[in-house]
C-alpha cells in the first residue's frame, strides 16, 4: 500500500495580477529531483493563465515566474487557459489545456523541444455544437447523462454552444504508432488516437468518432 504524508500547501496566490485569487490544478514534469509546475493562476478579475515554479528535492519551490507561463491572447482563449497537463513523446513536449471564450471550453495544445518555447497548436476539440452532436449520440447507446449535459450547457451557454470537452491528456507513448488522447465529453473519459494533431482538427473525424462515442469510453 502507498502512505501519503500530508506536506501542506506549496504554492498559494501571491500579490502580481494575473494569480492574486487562487493558484490550483498544476501540470507536473519531472527531470530527476527537479519538478516543472505548470499551474492554473486566476485574477481577482477571474481570468485565467498558467503559471510557472520550479522545485527541487522534490517539494522546495528554487523559482517561481512573476509573470504569466502562459497567457489568453487569441479570441477562443480569451476568458482564460486553463488546467494544463504535459507530456513528453519522443523529444517533444505537449502542453494541452483548457481554452475558455465564456461560451466554449474546448482542449488546446502548445508544443516543441524546449518546454520554455512552446509554439500555438490551437484547439483540438470537436468544434461541434451541441444540437448536432445530440443527433450523432442518438446513433450509438449512450446514457442518458449526456442528454442532460447537451440539455444543460445549452441552457448556460446558448443553443449554440459547442461540445465542452475538457481533461485532456496524452500518453507519453504512442500506441501502434498513433498518439492517444484521454478526454472528457461529460460525463464520461473517452480515448482518441490519431496519427498526426491534424486530424484533431477535422469537423469529418469527430464526426465519425461521436457516431461511435460509445467504444471510446474508457473511464465511467
Amino acid at each position: 500500500m502507498i502512505k501519503l504524508r500530508r506536506e501542506g500547501v506549496i504554492l498559494a496566490p501571491t500579490k502580481n495580477k494575473f494569480e492574486n485569487k487562487s493558484v490550483l490544478n498544476p501540470a507536473v514534469y519531472q527531470e530527476g529531483e527537479t519538478l516543472h509546475v505548470i499551474y492554473r493562476a486566476i485574477s481577482k478579475e477571474f481570468i485565467s493563465s498558467l503559471g510557472y515554479a520550479r522545485l527541487e528535492g522534490p517539494l522546495k519551490v528554487v523559482e517561481r515566474w512573476k509573470k504569466p507561463f502562459l497567457e489568453p491572447k487569441l479570441k477562443y482563449e480569451c476568458k482564460g487557459v486553463e488546467d494544463a497537463r504535459i507530456t513528453k513523446v519522443g523529444d517533444t513536449f505537449y502542453l494541452v489545456y483548457i481554452v475558455h471564450d465564456g461560451r466554449n471550453a474546448l482542449l488546446a495544445y502548445s508544443y516543441g523541444k524546449n518546454l520554455f518555447n512552446l509554439r500555438r497548436g490551437g484547439i483540438i476539440s470537436p468544434k461541434i455544437e451541441y444540437a448536432k452532436a445530440a443527433k450523432l449520440f442518438a446513433r450509438t447507446k449512450l446514457k442518458d447523462d449526456y442528454y442532460f449535459f447537451e440539455s444543460f450547457y445549452k441552457e448556460y451557454a446558448g443553443r449554440n454552444v459547442l461540445i465542452w470537452d475538457k481533461d485532456g491528456f496524452l500518453f507519453p507513448e504512442k500506441i501502434k504508432g498513433k498518439f492517444v488522447l484521454a478526454h472528457r465529453i461529460l460525463p464520461d473519459i473517452q480515448l482518441v488516437s490519431f496519427d498526426d494533431f491534424s486530424d484533431l482538427k477535422d469537423e469529418f473525424f469527430w464526426g465519425d468518432y461521436l457516431r461511435d462515442l460509445r467504444k471510446h469510453i474508457f473511464r465511467l
